[in-house]
């Protein structure tokens, strides 16, 4: 089995920004923190009330 040359991690970024890719990644990353934010202040809430 054969090794290529190692890959920096800028370079996978590049590759990455080139193809859009980057674009589609970063908003499925911040779709998902903002579907946890409102998932948690939701079950937060949700105690509140039964709380009190």
């Amino acid at each position: 089995m054969e090794v290529g040359p190692k890959v920096s991690g800028e370079a996978v970024i590049e590759k990455l920004k080139d193809d859009g890719d980057f674009d589609k990644l970063r908003l499925k990353i911040i779709r998902k923190l903002k579907d946890n934010v409102f998932s948690f202040s939701y079950f937060i809430s949700f105690l509140i009330s039964s709380v009190s």
